[in-house]
C-alpha cells in the first residue's frame, strides 16, 4: 500500500483541483458544489492513486468507531455524490473504480502539493508495486489488427526498467488499415477513455477516414457519427470526455480546423480561428499545443491567446505534454530527407533540444508518449522499413542517461504507442509485413 502524506492539501488531476484545507473542488477554476463527506473520501483516494483503498480504510479515516451511522449506506451515498460532482459513472468509470466488496481505486495520475512543494503521487504507487516481486501489471498493445500485450511495469526509483517481451493479444480483426491520415510515416494516434479505444480508419471511400471505437477488451469496431466527412483524430481530453479532432475539408488539405467533440453525444465546438495539422491538450486541460506548418504553438483550451513556441525545425507532429505540464516532446520531420526525430521544449519555450539524439538508436524516431508518472517515455523507431516500439527512462527523473529498451520484440512490427491513464496498458498499431494479419500473446515481466 502506498504511504499516505497528510501534509498534502492541494491535488490536481485532469481538469480538477482539490483543496482539502478550504474544502473546495474546482474544475478549470470553477467551484463545484460537493458535500464534506464525499470530498473527504476523494481526498483519501487521491493520496493513493492506482491503489485499492479498502472500505475498512475509509471507515477508519472518515467514520471513526464512536460515529453511530449506517456505514455502508453512508459510504455508498458519498461515492454516488462524488461521482455526480466529477461527472463520473460507476459502469464506465474515468476517475473512481469500484472493486465489489473490497473498496475503490482512483484511476488517474495525481499531482499533489503542500502549497509549496509539488510531487507526482503515482511515483509512490509505482514504488509500492515494485516491492511486490510476484505481482504482474498488464501493459497492453494494439494492432493493425490492434494488439494487446502485458508487462510488469515494476521499477525501483532511480533504476532503469528492464523489460522482457511476452504475449500479444489482438483487439481488432476487421483487416482495415489503421495508419490514419496525418502524414507518410506518421501514424494517427490511438486514444482511450479507459473502457474504449478511439482511432480512425478508412470508410467505404479509401481516401476518407471515419472515427471509430472498440472496447479495450476487443470486439466489434463501431463507427462514431460526426458532422465531418473526413476526420483527423489527435487527442482526448484529460477528463476523457472530449476528442480533439480535425475536419479534413479536402483530400489535399494539410492544415485543418480543430474541434472538441464529446465522446458521447453533443455538439462539436470549434477551437480558435487557426488551421493546424496536429494538436494535444495539456494534462490540466488549461492549454492546447498545436502544430501548423513548421511551428509549434500554445493556446488556451478554447484556442484563443495563441503564442508560438518554436518554428523552423521542420514539420511538427505528435506534440505530447509531460504529466506535470512543464515540457513538450514532439516529432520533427526534416523537409529534405523526411527523417524524423523527437525534440523537447519547456512549456515556456526554453531549453529546446533534440531528445532522441541522446538515445543513440539507428534510423529515425517519432510518435511518443510519457508514462503517467513521467518516469519513462515510449516511442517508435524505424530503420530499413522496420518499425518497433521502445521505452526510455527520463534523465530528469533518474539523474542519468539510459538506453532505450525495445518493447514487443517478436514477429510483430509496431508503431504509434499510447498509454492508458493508469499506465498499466500500452496501446499500439501492430502488423506483420507480407503475411496475413495475425496476433500473438506472451507476457512481459521484469528481469531482476
Amino acid at each position: 500500500m502506498a504511504s499516505k502524506n497528510h501534509s498534502l492539501s492541494l491535488f490536481r488531476f485532469a481538469t480538477f483541483e482539490v483543496n482539502t484545507r478550504s474544502g473546495e473542488l474546482r474544475k478549470q477554476g470553477v467551484r463545484i458544489k460537493i458535500q464534506e463527506q464525499p470530498l473527504r473520501v476523494l481526498a483519501v483516494l487521491l493520496q493513493q492513486p492506482f491503489d485499492v483503498v479498502t472500505r475498512e480504510e475509509l471507515r477508519a479515516q472518515i467514520w471513526p468507531e464512536d460515529t453511530f451511522v449506517d456505514f455502508d449506506s453512508s459510504l455508498n451515498t458519498a461515492i454516488n455524490r462524488l461521482r455526480d460532482a466529477l461527472g463520473d459513472s460507476a459502469d464506465n468509470p474515468r476517475f473512481i473504480e469500484t472493486l465489489p466488496r473490497r473498496g475503490y481505486r482512483f484511476l488517474l495520475p495525481v499531482i499533489a502539493s503542500d502549497g509549496k512543494k509539488q510531487t507526482i503521487s503515482p511515483d509512490a504507487s509505482a514504488s509500492a508495486v515494485a516491492s511486490k516481486h510476484g505481482r504482474k501489471v498488464a501493459l497492453a498493445l494494439t494492432s493493425v489488427a490492434l494488439v494487446l500485450g502485458s508487462t510488469a511495469l515494476l521499477w525501483l526509483r532511480q533504476r532503469v526498467q528492464i523489460f522482457r517481451p511476452g504475449q500479444y493479444v489482438r483487439l481488432t480483426n476487421d483487416g482495415h488499415d489503421k495508419s490514419g491520415n496525418l502524414s507518410d510515416g506518421i501514424r494517427s494516434p490511438i486514444v482511450t477513455d479507459g473502457s474504449r479505444l478511439y482511432f480512425v480508419e478508412p470508410t467505404t471511400d479509401a481516401s476518407v477516414s471515419g472515427l471509430v471505437q472498440v472496447s479495450v477488451a476487443g470486439g466489434d469496431i463501431l463507427s462514431i457519427p460526426t458532422p465531418f466527412r473526413n476526420v483527423r483524430l489527435t487527442d482526448i481530453s484529460p477528463d476523457r470526455t472530449h476528442l480533439l479532432v480535425g475536419d479534413i475539408q479536402s483530400p489535399t488539405a494539410a492544415e485543418v480546423p480543430l474541434y472538441s467533440l464529446p465522446t458521447v453525444g453533443g455538439t462539436a465546438q470549434r477551437l480558435g480561428d487557426f488551421l493546424a495539422h496536429d494538436a494535444s491538450w495539456s494534462p490540466d486541460g488549461l492549454s492546447l499545443a498545436y502544430a501548423t506548418g513548421d511551428s509549434l504553438n500554445v493556446a488556451r483550451p478554447d484556442g484563443s491567446g495563441s503564442k508560438k513556441l518554436v518554428d523552423g525545425l521542420g514539420a511538427v507532429w505528435w506534440p505530447r505534454w509531460s504529466p506535470d505540464g512543464s515540457r513538450l516532446r514532439f516529432t520533427v520531420t526534416q523537409p529534405k530527407t523526411q527523417d524524423n526525430a523527437i525534440w523537447e521544449i519547456a512549456a515556456d519555450g526554453a531549453n529546446l533540444r533534440e531528445a532522441s539524439r541522446e538515445w543513440n538508436l539507428p534510423g529515425d524516431q517519432c510518435c511518443g508518449s510519457w508514462t503517467p508518472d513521467g518516469s519513462h517515455f515510449v516511442f517508435q523507431s524505424s530503420q530499413l522499413g522496420m518499425t518497433k516500439v521502445y521505452v526510455v527512462s527520463d534523465p530528469s527523473r533518474f539523474f542519468a542517461r539510459s538506453h532505450p529498451v525495445e518493447l514487443g520484440s517478436g514477429p510483430l512490427w509496431s508503431a504509434a504507442p499510447a498509454l492508458s491513464a493508469d499506465g498499466k496498458k500500452l496501446f499500439l498499431i501492430g502488423w506483420q509485413p507480407r503475411q496475413p494479419l495475425v496476433v500473438f500473446i506472451s507476457p512481459f515481466c521484469r528481469s531482476s
